[in-house]
This record gives structure tokens, C-alpha cells and sequence, in this order.
């Protein structure tokens, strides 16, 4: 019984690195929508649902991107900061009944500031929403951030802006949210978690 528990496990574990692990082929069939190493959280479906529907194009470091694309990075745990703050002020937009929140994610990715080039991303909300409703948002986070070793981010490029200061370059990259994934599970902001090219054509029909 021991033994026969053992192999279960083992072919457990193995089915799911299948399943989340992206491979040569993968990579050459999507080779733009994820910028970094995916540590094993990706699927094939993660990468593939930034391009159903459109010409793929590659993330140009340099200066960005422009477009209606989505692109996957992976960051260390300890490098990843999420940060809620309460404006003090609400808005028509909110019935002007509670205060408006702003919801953000930081990367450092020279966290210890030991290169002369310190690269930042920062990842931003589509929109203004109570601090009751980015609450929620912000502890789903936390709770899928907990103990994991990496997180992975998709989102929108914005902007870049580069600056020299005290000998040091500061370059910073502005994204929209889309999505937020560990080996937990993923929150998004619009498109589906589990995207399937079905769903997508499905949806798509609806707009024919």
C-alpha cells in the first residue's frame, strides 16, 4: 500500500511539472509573450492567449513596445513589493462614498543597489477603485505570494524613463496589470486565468 501511495505521488508530481512547464517547443511557438524564465508557473496557455489573434511581437528592452500586447515576467519573491494607499479623497466616479485607492506592484530587480544600472518595474492598476475593493485584491495577492519563490507578472507596456543620478542609471518600466501567478494560482484584472484558444473563440464570436 506504502509503495503503491509512494508511485502515486511521484506520478502526481510529475503531471504537473508537465503541465506547468514550458518547453522548447512551447518557447518557439510563443517565443515573445514571456520576457524572463517562467520557474516552472507558466502554461502553454499563459503564453499563448497574449497572442491568439494577433502578429507576435518582441519586447524591445531598449525602448518598449507599443501595441495591444501582453507580456509575462518572473521575479524573485523578495524582490516583489505591493503597496496600497488610501488617497484621502474619493470621487464622483465612486458615488463619492468611499475614498479612492491606488494599487501598485514594484520590482526591484538590483534590490541591494550593487549595479551601476538599477532596472524597475512598476505595475499599475486600469483604474480607480475603493480602498475596500483593492483590499481585497491586495490580501488575494499576499495569500498567493506567501511562501512562493517566485511570482510571475503580466501586463501592458506604458513607459520607460531613464535617468542618471549620483553615478548610478535608474531606468523604470511602466506596465498596466493583467495578471499575477505562483504555483498557487492566479488573480487577474480582465482576462481569464485558465485561457483555452475555445474560450477565446467563443468570445470572439460574440463580437462578429
Amino acid at each position: 500500500m506504502k509503495r503503491f501511495v509512494s508511485l502515486f505521488i511521484i506520478t502526481l508530481i510529475i503531471f504537473i511539472n508537465v503541465t506547468y512547464a514550458i518547453s522548447n517547443k512551447v518557447k518557439q511557438k510563443y517565443p515573445y509573450p514571456l520576457i524572463t524564465k517562467d520557474y516552472d508557473i507558466l502554461s502553454e496557455n499563459d503564453l499563448g492567449s497574449f497572442t491568439w489573434g494577433l502578429p507576435q511581437k518582441q519586447f524591445i528592452a531598449t525602448e518598449g513596445t507599443t501595441g495591444p500586447y501582453n507580456y509575462w515576467q518572473c521575479f524573485p519573491r523578495e524582490n516583489v513589493m505591493v503597496t496600497l494607499s488610501d488617497t484621502g479623497q474619493s470621487s464622483d466616479e465612486l458615488g463619492w462614498k468611499n475614498n479612492v485607492a491606488y494599487l501598485k506592484i514594484r520590482v526591484f530587480t538590483d534590490k541591494y543597489m550593487e549595479k551601476k544600472t538599477d532596472i524597475q518595474h512598476v505595475y499599475e492598476m486600469r483604474t480607480n477603485l475603493s480602498i475596500t475593493d483593492y483590499q481585497k485584491k491586495f490580501n488575494k495577492w499576499l495569500k498567493l505570494m506567501k511562501g512562493e519563490k517566485y511570482v510571475c507578472l503580466a501586463g501592458h507596456f506604458v513607459d520607460l524613463d531613464k535617468k542618471v543620478m549620483n553615478g548610478r542609471t535608474w531606468i523604470t518600466y511602466g506596465w498596466i496589470f493583467e495578471k499575477l501567478k505562483t504555483k498557487k494560482g492566479c488573480d487577474s484584472y480582465f482576462d481569464s486565468c485558465t485561457p483555452t484558444y475555445e474560450k477565446y473563440l467563443r468570445e470572439k464570436a460574440k463580437t462578429i
